[in-house]
This record gives structure tokens, sequence and C-alpha cells, in this order.
């Protein structure tokens, strides 16, 4: 393991921020926090996200929502492998603290695999239940519940020392735009 003050110490800005977030939440961490996190993350994580796709794409296929099915099965799958192809190109290493809460990963840590998912998945139900809604207040208010889970599942990652701030924010910007497109 690394010793995250050298590490940061030498590095420019975001990374010295970086590094005092993923400090700060090591080090004030709780066991309740850290349980709802860790039940946050692995709702998340790939078993979860294929039990809410399936369970999505099952409703839009007996409501006959094709195109918004057609949307889920291009965006998500799609969106998880450019993921996997920026982890690969950026290979940043994942933090590495003595008291981590985060089991240990083999996989790169930029940007957050989770938080991408959970932004393509929760952006494609919002835009659905948006377009299907009326009101300005309740698409209001479906747009700001759907940040407010993404926010959740990224502030999970960061709490449990499994990424940076900025590799969960860099997931968020990646699937917003991925979704943009589709």
């Amino acid at each position: 393991m690394h010793d995250t003050d050298d590490i940061f110490s030498a590095a420019g800005p975001l990374a010295r921020l970086d590094g005092r977030a993923v400090r700060w939440f090591a080090a004030n961490a709780t066991p309740l926090g850290s349980q709802i996190m860790r039940c946050v993350a692995y709702l998340h994580g790939t078993v979860g996200m294929a039990v809410l796709c399936l369970a999505l794409a099952g409703y839009w296929v007996w409501i006959r929502a094709w195109d918004w099915l057609a949307l889920l099965l291009v965006t998500l799958p799609s969106g998880i492998v450019l993921n996997v192809l920026l982890k690969n190109s950026f290979q940043r290493a994942r933090p590495s603290l003595e008291n981590s809460l985060s089991m240990p990963l083999d996989s790169y840590s930029f940007p957050s695999g989770h938080t991408a998912a959970a932004t393509l998945f929760y952006g494609v139900l919002a835009a659905c239940l948006i377009c299907r809604t009326v009101s300005w207040g309740r698409r209001l208010a479906i747009a700001l519940l759907a940040v407010a889970l993404v926010a959740l599942v990224g502030l999970s990652r960061v709490y449990l020392g499994a990424h940076y701030p900025s590799d969960v924010l860099a997931a968020m910007m990646a699937g917003g735009g991925w979704l943009a497109l589709g």
C-alpha cells in the first residue's frame, strides 16, 4: 500500500483535493454509514445493475415501450464498454489506504464504473418518465431524484475508498454525454 501523503504531496491541485477527500471519508466513516454505502454500491454493481436493467426491460416489454427498451439495451452496454475503454486508457490506480472499506479491486479507478452505470440507467429511466409527464414540477422532481441517486452512488464509491471524487465526476460526465448521444 502507498502512503497517500507521499503520493498527493507532489501532485497537482486536483489530485491533492482527491487525496484529501478520500482520507477524510476514511477517517470519518461510521459503521452504519459504511453498511449503507456498501448496500448502495452492491445494488449498483454488476449484479445489481443487471437485475435493475432486466426489471426495467421486462416492464417496457410488458407495456410495449419498444423505443425506450431499445435505448436502454443500446445505451447501457455500450456505455459500460466506453467506461472500460476509458479505464484502460487512463490506467489510474485506485486509492490505497490502510483502512479502506472497499474490497481489493484489480481494475483501474478512472472513471467509476458504478457511477457510469447509475448515470446511464437513471438517466434513461428519468428521460422516459419526463417524456410521459406533463407537469413541470414533476419533471423537475424526476430529474432531481435521478441526479440524487447518481450522486449517492458516486458518494458511496468515494466513502468506501474505491474511487477518488474526480473518478466519480468523470463517470457522471462521460455517462451523461453518452446518454445525450443516445
